[in-house]
């Protein structure tokens, strides 16, 4: 009978009754069945077994004999009832109703040889979860069904019972499969094909059967502010954008509470880098400013011009100085220029002294002094005269007794005052230690203990230190006085000399000023750190390193030097292919030229190894694999590349595929009978490239199957024709090398007049399927809304040269993938149609080789996705363990691939590595400028 189209039948099961007696402890009965005609005598418990009943028994029924109980019938996953549950109530097939039951103590023979319920003769039936083993159900056939039985027979009797061995611990009162580790609690009736359905062994009661839930918990004050967890963060990211509320954002198309949340995380994630920002530029601009301020100027002592003159120890600019009319000046008068005074750059505080301040109890008027003053208090103490700034002007006591010069008056004093100073005169330690002078500093001021010999004690009187002082023995002289004057306990005293014969400062710093520049230079330090040490990583690496690594043959220094050279002219136009000399040339059969000088004895016998054959003699080592001429493809006979040529030996499926499982899917239910000789659905294609011998190494480190992933958008036809080229044409092995190319969506770039799809499909040839048949499938996108639904198709072929672009000898057989993502019915007449970005594309590639290496159940597009790399390259997907990407405007080098996988393949440890970017336009704006004076690493 043929079954195909059918839906799959139901396993029967007659119906029950209900009763509310419980079932009695005894041995379980089964159902006449010459199955069963054998008991068990290893358990007690069965021996007093009656005769087996015609009709089984169930739990909800009053019987005599004790098997495991379950909940309800309304409650089971799968109903064993003579008529179909769900959508439609119609009988079951008779020929199938008891092909399979739950109660039979051993399972049909299955046509999967995995175990799955299907038939040996084509039909589908219903599969074998694949999610875990304990979700498994415990039928008669089960291995534990005995020791289940027994164990919870033990338990129910009081007794003890030890634990399983095998890590299945008995079970206490109903035995029934393990609580779902979705959470489901209870299941209700299922049919048809959501059997099948992913994820949905059993389906969710409705929420009116449902248990009651708790009650609901108490909201927080908090809990209104967004979706997810209110922690610091969220809260932190609401309050700084707490001022933008819900509403506008929706106004602005941010509606759902999962995008505001996502909006206000990234604002507050831009707020904390704006802050960093700040904090760098206050660091390296508004820093010094705060804690320097802005520095007086200063003026080295000696460096003091004609039209200045210094006043205890400032500069002041007398170039446009009139004396006021007083004594032989008329009001009109610059004494530094005119009257011989000698003022010009002359230190002239002496004519301005500093009397009855700190020095009022320590300089007294002498007897018989002819110093004016009143009440204690003197007018001055030094004689009023100007010596130089250099320090060299010896002892003038002219004019001691006269007030002439010493401006005593208030008047004279305030002027004075009004008078800005254009700096400090400092000086330096090494003034101070001027063996030719006698200076001395007292909390920064620099004291000139040499002008102490201009007073005289027939004037004034003045300690007896002063005379110690005025001596430059060594003992003060060219000495910082502060600490002395403190241990001492003659602060006084110093303040004293400070306001008498200071002269300028020492040249210090305030501890701001210190403090800023310890900032700058360890910022300093630490910038030029990092890029120095970039820097020697970087020549280290290019000298010592970087043809070491990826190294799979002895090269030496000049032709590492030449490649280098070659790379650099490469570079300078993108659409310019790689040196001729770098990529493999390929000739009839797919075999190099060979160089080897034609005898009349032959090379080569039966005993030849094959991979002798392939390398040739003399020549560069082979890598393009297969047939440039298309070879036929055989079912009956052909020879496989797993061996055999026989029908029987043919294998074209891994053992691992679901298509050597002999599983059935609804794409390949109308035309089961097309490949009834074949266990794989779908053949290989005609012209599968050949697999070299497992212990062929070209490079001298065995071969590894690659994707060389492509990601598309709106690029040119040259821009997608030169990477594509510079891919097809490298040196490593066709037959380990595949191209994918994913488009992502119906774009049509600035320039086309197709979209990028269309464009890859013209660079494609002898396609599995014609482009026209192929159908779109749906797949979940990184995307929201009805946008997470897309669609794409799965084109396979082989890649298609341009013979105006690369030449014929080097046009190597290379299969080619290409997923071009066409979007949902809803997106049908947008713009950008399918278009979810580069990182949807990655992870479209990844979760395919994720479900691929875990064998976990794939949708069908990925089934499809599966069948195209098969059937196009004769290899199982997951055989293929690196992958390399790369933009749609990114050419690369002919060995590139074969270094990288010689890295990875020598180096377990290495998961990722980043080759060298060269910019090819560097030339032609600034900005590519900055990029190629660095090149990317």
């Amino acid at each position: 009978m043929d079954y195909r189209g059918q839906r799959p039948p139901r396993s029967a099961r007659p119906p029950s009754t209900q009763s509310n007696q419980p079932p009695a402890q005894s041995p379980p009965s089964y159902p006449s069945n010459a199955a069963y005609s054998a008991p068990y005598p290893a358990y007690p418990a069965y021996s007093a077994n009656p005769a087996y009943p015609t009709n089984p028994s169930y739990p909800d029924q009053p019987v005599s004999a004790y098997r495991p109980p379950f909940p309800n019938d309304n409650a089971r996953g799968v109903s064993f009832q003579n008529t179909e549950a769900g959508d439609r109530h119609e009988p079951l097939d008779q020929h199938r109703q008891r092909q399979y039951s739950a109660y039979q103590s051993t399972s049909p023979t299955p046509g999967d040889v995995e175990g799955g319920y299907g038939y040996a003769d084509g039909r589908v039936g219903r599969k074998k979860s694949l999610v875990r083993p304990d979700r498994e159900k415990i039928d008669p056939g089960h291995r534990q069904w005995h020791y289940r039985n027994h164990a919870a027979n033990m338990l129910q009797e009081g007794g003890e019972a030890i634990p399983s061995t095998t890590g299945n611990a008995p079970t206490r009162g109903q035995l029934r499969r393990g609580k779902s580790l979705l959470g489901r609690e209870e299941d209700v009736h299922e049919s048809g094909l959501a059997l099948f359905k992913r994820g949905t062994l059993r389906r969710k009661k409705s929420s009116a059967s449902a248990q009651p839930t708790d009650a609901p918990k108490s909201r927080g004050c908090l809990d209104n502010i967004g979706p997810g967890p209110k922690d610091a963060w969220y809260i932190y990211c609401y309050i700084a954008t707490c001022f933008i509320p819900g509403f506008v954002l929706s106004t602005f198309g941010i509606r759902t509470p999962e995008q505001q949340r996502a909006w206000r995380e990234k604002i507050g994630l831009l707020i904390i880098i704006f802050c960093l920002m700040a904090i760098v530029g206050f660091i390296t601009f508004g820093f010094t400013e705060v804690v320097c301020g802005t520095q007086p100027s200063r003026f080295q002592t000696g460096t003091i011009d004609k039209a200045s003159v210094i006043i205890h120890g400032y500069d002041y600019d007398f170039s446009k100085f009139n004396h006021p009319a007083a004594g032989p000046f008329d009001g009109h008068t610059n004494p530094l220029f005119e009257g011989n005074w000698g003022a010009a750059g002359a230190d002239i505080s002496f004519l301005f002294q500093n009397v009855n301040q700190n020095c009022h109890s320590f300089i007294k008027k002498a007897a018989n002094s002819s110093i004016t003053g009143s009440n204690g208090n003197l007018d001055w103490y030094f004689p009023c005269n100007i010596y130089n700034q250099y320090g060299t002007s010896g002892v003038n006591l002219t004019g001691y007794e006269s007030s002439t010069n010493c401006h005593v008056s208030s008047k004279a004093r305030s002027q004075l005052a009004s008078m800005r100073p254009q700096g400090q005169v400092y000086y330096t330690w090494d003034n101070i230690h001027n063996s030719t002078r006698n200076l001395a500093v007292f909390e920064s001021s620099v004291l000139d203990l040499g002008l102490l010999q201009w007073l005289s004690k027939a004037q004034v009187d003045y300690p007896d230190l002063f005379d110690e002082l005025k001596r430059p023995n060594g003992t003060f002289n060219g000495k910082d006085l502060s600490m002395y004057f403190m241990r001492t306990n003659q602060q006084a005293l110093g303040k004293c000399l400070q306001d008498i014969v200071t002269v300028g400062f020492v040249d210090t710093k305030s501890i701001g000023c210190v403090a800023s520049q310890v900032v700058l230079y360890v910022s300093l330090v630490f910038i030029v750190g990092v890029v120095g040490i970039r820097f020697i990583m970087a020549v280290l690496f290019a000298w010592f390193f970087s043809w070491k690594l990826g190294n799979f043959k002895m090269e030496s220094y000049e032709e590492r030097m030449r490649r280098a050279a070659e790379i650099e002219n490469w570079t300078e136009d993108i659409y310019r292919p790689a040196p001729s000399q770098y990529r493999p040339s390929v000739q009839k059969n797919g075999l190099p030229k060979s160089n080897k000088r034609h005898t009349f004895l032959p090379s080569t016998s039966r005993f030849t190894p094959s991979e002798s054959v392939l390398k040739g003699v003399g020549g560069r080592t082979s890598t393009a694999y297969g047939m440039l001429e298309p070879m036929p493809y055989k079912r009956n006979g052909t020879a496989s590349i797993y061996g055999g040529s026989s029908g029987k030996s043919l294998k074209p499926s891994p053992p691992d595929t679901p298509a050597y499982r002999q599983s059935r899917s609804s794409t390949s239910l109308a035309d089961s009978q097309r490949f009834a000789d074949n266990p794989c659905p779908f053949p290989l294609g005609p012209n599968v490239i050949p697999q070299p011998p497992p212990d062929y190494e070209p490079f001298g480190y065995p071969l590894a199957h690659t994707i060389c992933l492509v990601t598309a958008y709106s690029e040119s036809v040259e821009g997608l024709r030169t990477t594509l080229d510079s891919l097809a044409t490298t040196d490593y092995p066709n037959s380990h090398k595949l191209i994918m190319v994913i488009a992502d969506g119906m774009v049509k770039g600035a320039g086309n007049t197709m979209t990028t799809p269309e464009i890859c499909l013209t660079m494609m040839k002898e396609f599995l399927i014609p482009p026209n048949e192929v159908e779109a499938h749906s797949y979940v996108a990184i995307a929201d809304g009805h946008k997470r639904h897309n669609m794409a198709k799965v084109y396979a072929g082989f890649y298609d040269y341009d013979d105006a672009t690369v030449e014929r000898s080097k046009q190597q057989r290379v299969p080619i993938v290409l997923v071009a993502k066409v979007g949902n019915p809803l997106e049908a007449k947008d713009a950008k149609p399918g278009n979810r970005g580069k990182r949807d594309s990655q992870i479209v590639l990844m979760s395919f080789l994720q479900k691929v290496m875990f064998d976990e159940r794939m949708t069908t597009f990925e089934y499809e996705f599966f069948n195209s790399i098969w059937r196009i390259t004769g290899v199982s997907p997951d055989r293929y363990e690196l992958v390399l990407c790369v933009d749609a405007d990114t050419k690369v080098f002919p060995d590139s691939l074969s270094r990288m996988v010689a890295c990875m393949v020598n180096d377990y440890e290495i998961m990722g590595l980043c080759g060298e970017t060269k910019i090819a336009n560097k030339a032609e704006t600034w900005v590519t400028m900055i990029q190629g004076k660095w090149e990317l690493w």
